[in-house]
């Protein structure tokens, strides 16, 4: 029989503390300083007391008032746990705490480990959409009157509810945690992924944290050693494997490694992409808009299937502190997870694959035990290079890459090289020893690589980004209706002001953001988590600290309580804001693109041309990807102009651009197009500035204004 659980927070005042407790029927007990600590230890002892960061702070504030610690002291000690710095299990011994263990009737779950980015609870209660958004009323500082002590109280209580909410989004989480752990004789469930993985591989490898952290070499500088497979054949990844492999890597003070200035920003350009490399992962440069399968074109997507553990168990990359006995460990987790998967047994797939995917991130971590950056610029670096190698042969071939990203690549390609593009991907996987998971779009929208729709051909949606519909304990709410709305446009057709007009809830309109210092809406505190919709009876924004707008707050109405979810309860919701919210998301994303684009653009800068793709609406973007240009045009930089005269564009170079170029204009019927945009798209010839012109040119300019230009000799 399970134990029963209940829900617990703690808060502490210099002359008064309280705690609440949650049951799993809905009822609050509380106590009140002064707390009888008999009568508390008797309610909670035998049950599992679940808390939101308690395993730092509230089961530290537990024992000590278990322990008759006087009001004053459990003050400075909380003070401690919250301010100081200093590790709570040290503060435990300095003021001589009883540890609540399992052995003497304690049992605990925090949650806050199991969330990822560890947010804090009134953010996460406000992705979850908890009814009320509140922060501490009074300063912990201040010594509470009667009467504040009832409100910090029933403050206490709403915590405890978004932790009960909390609660119930986890229990997958905390079930996989609990079988795991009773697989392998440890308690599991207040860690998150990456503390899973350690645990267990250290419990498998028979060897204790401390142990291997006295092993750790720790280095300054690191270099690349790729695995016999990596075997570019293009010069452009050809030249960046030498530098790569030549490449001193410094490793910074917080144990991470730190790619070179030389590697920053560095781009690799193949057939008609371009390429970003980091040490964060391979992204290829895309611009808003929209591929099409038809008749003659197919959208494929390829993932490498679980691409880092494969890395490191294709190469036998190993902690050094570890020895080889790792690879051998990690590999029997890797086979039996993939052999529960076969066999259908979620659970026991899904627990093990924490562990394989999470190992990773270890590596990357100096206060692991399984800390090795040379594994972690081993494996991030050998998974751009192996995904270069697959670009390569794709535009050997003439199929064309739309976006790649991290562990994967989009191509579109005609149907009847799909056979080709088969067997490219199976000769990779024999080069490589990775296998390439597939997928087939109808429609790939995007507004950069990391923010995209994709409506596969059996009609499911794969979303990512801003455009994707969240309803996570990691993303913010963020007028989720706007993304809804696009894509029931994309999937169904239906249009923008339909989808939108059909909601009736209130949750669909909602923003959320942490201010940093708390934000004001008319001189009104609200808070550091901030919730709003968007209103046709206000004017005005919300403010952060330093007085400055909180980004979309524009016409924001605050709703740190949601007392209704009903549309019809809020009539001055703004709609028509986010139709047209929606409809500008939409403008982009659809815009066609087309391959070849960036090739023009390259043959314009070999001959001296700044490009600047722009959108099919006339925007400029600056991010060198033209696929969604309806024309290439040139936009002029500090150093590159175009003048048209006659029919004809002219290149010229010029260090100001003063004014008197209007009048020049008019004199002459001169065109000159310096910071915008020309529509070349190879129709017309360019041809060096003739001396006659600028004699022309320079006829109507005063003597100042000659001096600040230099035009081609």
């Amino acid at each position: 029989m399970s134990k029963a659980q209940l829900i617990f927070d703690f808060e502490v005042y210099p002359n008064w503390n309280h705690a609440s407790f949650l049951d799993q029927e809905g009822n609050f007990t509380q106590f009140n300083a002064p707390i009888d600590s008999e009568s508390l230890r008797a309610f909670v002892k035998g049950k599992t007391l679940i808390g939101f960061n308690s395993n730092r702070y509230d089961n530290y504030i537990l024992s000590a008032v278990l322990s008759d610690m006087k009001i004053g002291m459990v003050y400075r000690l909380s003070q401690d746990l919250v301010e100081s710095g200093k590790r709570s299990w040290d503060l435990e011994q300095s003021y001589g705490l009883e540890q609540l263990t399992k052995g003497n009737g304690f049992d605990f779950i925090d949650l806050m480990p199991l969330v990822a980015g560890f947010s804090g609870l009134k953010t996460l209660g406000a992705r979850m959409h908890h009814t009320k958004l509140q922060e501490l009323p009074f300063d912990p500082h201040e010594s509470l009157e009667e009467s504040q002590q009832q409100i910090v109280a029933e403050y206490c209580k709403n915590d405890c509810l978004i932790t009960e909410k909390l609660f119930e989004r986890l229990q997958e989480q905390v079930a996989l945690r609990t079988q795991l752990g009773e697989t392998y004789k440890l308690d599991l469930r207040s860690l998150g992924d990456a503390g899973i993985a350690e645990k267990v591989l250290l419990k498998e490898l028979g060897a204790t944290s401390s142990e291997l952290r006295q092993k750790i070499t720790r280095y300054k500088v690191l270099n690349y050693e790729p695995p016999e497979f990596i075997k570019p054949i293009s010069p452009e990844v050809q030249a960046l494997f030498t530098t790569l492999k030549e490449t001193q890597f410094q490793i910074k003070e917080s144990g991470h490694p730190e790619l070179p200035d030389s590697l920053k920003n560095k781009v690799i350009e193949l057939d008609d992409k371009s390429y970003k490399i980091g040490l964060g992962g391979l992204h290829s440069i895309d611009c808003a808009g929209m591929f099409s399968a038809d008749d003659e074109n197919m959208i494929i997507d390829v993932d490498v299937t679980s691409y880092y553990p494969a890395i490191i168990t294709q190469t036998g990359w190993y902690p050094p502190q570890t020895g080889p006995e790792f690879n051998a460990v990690y590999q029997s987790i890797v086979d039996r997870r993939v052999e529960a998967k076969n066999a259908g047994r979620k659970a026991d797939s899904d627990s093990l694959k924490i562990i394989v995917n999470s190992t990773y991130g270890k590596t990357g971590s100096q206060y692991s035990a399984l800390y090795a950056p040379n594994l972690t610029i081993g494996i991030t670096l050998t998974g751009q290079l192996a995904l270069l190698m697959l670009i390569e042969k794709f535009e050997a071939k003439g199929l064309g890459v739309i976006s790649a990203n991290t562990d994967g690549v989009t191509v579109r390609i005609k149907r009847k090289n799909e056979a080709v593009f088969t067997q490219l991907c199976s000769d990779w996987e024999s080069d490589t020893g990775f296998n390439l998971e597939r997928v087939d779009y109808k429609l790939f929208a995007q507004r950069d690589v990391n923010c995209y729709i994709a409506v596969t051909t059996d009609e499911y949606v794969k979303a990512k980004g801003a455009l994707a519909i969240h309803n996570d304990l990691t993303h913010n709410p963020s007028g989720d209706i706007i993304q809804k709305a696009v894509t029931e446009y994309l999937l169904h057709n239906q249009s923008i002001e339909s989808t939108v007009m059909a909601s009736d809830d209130i949750r669909d309109f909602i923003y959320v953001k942490k201010v940093t210092g708390g934000a004001t809406k008319d001189g009104d505190y609200l808070g550091s988590i901030v919730r709003w919709y968007l209103s046709t009876d206000t004017t005005t924004p919300i403010l952060n600290a330093k007085g400055n707008k909180v980004s979309l707050s524009d016409n924001g109405v605050p709703l740190m309580d949601i007392h209704s979810l009903s549309v019809d309860d809020y009539p001055d919701l703004d709609v028509n804001y986010y139709i047209g919210e929606a409809e500008k998301v939409l403008d982009d994303i659809t815009q066609p693109k087309s391959q070849g684009k960036n090739l023009e653009a390259r043959r314009l800068k070999g001959l001296g041309f700044s490009p600047a793709p722009m959108t099919h609406t006339g925007k400029t973007i600056f991010n060198d990807d033209f696929s969604s240009s309806e024309a290439i045009g040139t936009q002029t930089g500090d150093r590159v102009g175009l003048i048209q005269y006659d029919s004809m564009i002219y290149r010229f170079t010029e260090s100001g651009w003063p004014s008197a170029y209007k009048s020049a204009e008019k004199k002459l019927g001169v065109n000159i197009k310096f910071g915008g945009v020309v529509d070349i798209n190879g129709q017309n010839e360019i041809a060096d500035f003739p001396d006659e012109l600028r004699d022309k040119l320079f006829a109507v300019l005063t003597k100042a204004q000659k001096g600040k230009i230099e035009p081609n000799s």
